[in-house]
């Protein structure tokens, strides 16, 4: 938990040099539910997958940061252009698609109980209702990864056996209870500004060969 706050609390638009066997910047984007990663050269910039972007930005904790140098601006640059042609060239389909996607298979039976839950006025607080509309909606979105509905599957399988109120409620608590706050505060202030979705870099790290 320490560290995991201490991650949380970051400043957004992180800049770090490390050693690489390359001069490169990789380059974390994200408008609204889209996340993208760029790499670039001198020569080139391409797009790469998740996968390969965290095996990038592995660390231990005895690696040194390096300095910054004149490359980073440039390579920032490079990978600012690639995500903004893509958004001219090819965000009308993909952010339209991504924005309205539905949840998946593993969250329909989920969805559906927190829908059914979160009518029980005499049961639940205000609060624990808007939070229950919140997570619908954040399993509607596909933002939950698929491990989280796994386990939220599990959960509910395990402990809504008889389908009772108690039953209903308990798991509702149990699983917006295991969900990190991170997520609630990502749509709350995409909801607060729904008209205006704001293109973010989260982080770059410049390699230094």
């Amino acid at each position: 938990p320490e560290l995991f706050n201490k991650i949380k609390n970051l400043p957004q638009k992180v800049k770090i040099g490390r050693n690489g066997s390359n001069n490169e910047l990789i380059t974390f984007f994200r408008k609204g539910y889209v996340k993208k990663f760029y790499l670039s050269n001198l020569t080139n910039t391409d797009e790469i997958n998740f996968d390969d972007a965290i095996e990038m930005i592995k660390a231990t904790p005895s690696e040194k940061a390096d300095s910054i140098n004149s490359k980073y601006y440039n390579l920032l640059h490079k990978n600012k252009e690639s995500f903004d042609t893509f958004e001219q060239d090819e965000s009308q389909d993909e952010f339209s698609k991504v924005e309205k996607r539905k949840g998946t298979s593993n969250a329909k039976n989920i969805i559906y109980a927190l829908k059914e839950i979160i009518k029980l006025s005499d049961v639940l607080t205000e609060e624990e209702i808007e939070k229950g509309r919140k997570l619908i909606k954040l399993l509607q979105d596909g933002e939950l990864p698929k491990k989280m509905l796994k386990d939220a599957n599990k959960m509910f399988q395990l402990n809504v056996k008889s389908k009772t109120i108690n039953d209903l409620v308990k798991f509702y608590k149990d699983f917006s209870n295991s969900i990190p706050s991170t997520y609630f505060e990502l749509e709350e202030r995409i909801n607060n500004d729904e008209n205006v979705v704001v293109k973010e870099i989260i982080l770059s790290e410049l390699f230094v060969k």
